[in-house]
């Protein structure tokens, strides 16, 4: 069991299509996915910028805090960051077994990676997740 990148830095953004503009456009990163809301409204946006290195912009024009579930941060910017593992399973126990259990059980995200959330000794969220043959982030 071992970390092996940082997978991803998450950023609640107001204004898409700037943001997707500014990553891209200005900074050379690559559209990879979109992934709609359950009301099929513009939700995640995932952006390459670096061979499975991303970058993961929520939409949230309204500034809702329900928008980035599972912790309702409530600001736009800066969200979380998250860590590839390369067994998700045997991470979850033993961080468990040094006083840092995931905050639910493993799921299988919407991008169809496995993931878990942890919290940092000053409670920030930390994603750690694996990716499976079916995660969007490995699809051309």
């Amino acid at each position: 069991m071992k970390i092996e990148k940082i997978a991803h830095v998450a950023f609640k953004c107001h204004d898409l299509e700037a943001s997707k503009h500014f990553y891209c456009d200005l900074l050379g990163a690559k559209l990879k996915f979109e992934r709609p809301n359950d009301k099929g409204e513009p939700w995640i946006t995932y952006l390459e910028v670096a061979p499975l290195q991303f970058l993961e912009l929520f939409y949230d024009p309204d500034n809702l805090p329900e928008q980035t579930d599972p912790r309702k941060v409530p600001h736009i910017g800066y969200q979380h960051f998250c860590f590839q593992v390369d067994d998700i399973k045997a991470f979850a126990a033993f961080m468990t077994e040094n006083g840092f259990p995931p905050e639910r059980e493993i799921r299988r995200g919407k991008d169809n990676s496995w993931q878990i959330w942890i919290l940092d000794p000053d409670n920030n969220p930390i994603e750690f997740h694996e990716y499976t043959p079916e995660s969007d982030q490995l699809k051309d």
